[in-house]
């Protein structure tokens, strides 16, 4: 079941968890970063897209996803990354994947989501003020 913690007006990071998998959304200056752990399947790619749509309503101009903490992603979760990029891109944001863990390294390489996407660093630990 899905359970949010913190606030909805952006001041504080916002926990989602499921089964086995959970986001964090929190606030950084250069946009928002949706911190995501655990095994992203099918199942829980419902939490993931209620994720990335909360933070693309904020109309960042960078939406960072932070995937170092993902240890199992499968196809489902990859193609709401790229539901989630077209999203972006109309609206004239960007979707940064960042230090996906060397799982889901692989499985953007094998496909070659790693040439569609910005993929890189988790922006400095310095939140907005």
């Amino acid at each position: 079941m899905d359970r949010p913690h913190g606030d909805d007006k952006g001041a504080g990071p916002v926990d989602i968890t499921g089964n086995n998998f959970a986001v964090r959304i929190r606030h950084h200056d250069t946009g928002p970063v949706v911190g995501c752990s655990g095994e992203l399947d099918l199942t829980e790619v419902p939490l993931l897209d209620g994720a990335l749509n909360a933070a693309l309503a904020l109309c960042p101009e960078v939406l960072t996803v932070d995937l170092g903490a993902v240890t199992f992603m499968d196809s489902a979760g990859l193609n709401s990354f790229l539901r989630a990029r077209t999203r972006a891109e109309r609206q004239g944001s960007a979707l940064h994947l960042a230090d996906p863990s060397p799982q889901v390294m692989r499985l953007l390489e094998i496909t070659g989501a790693d040439r569609v996407f910005s993929v890189g660093r988790v922006p400095d630990a310095r939140p907005a003020s």
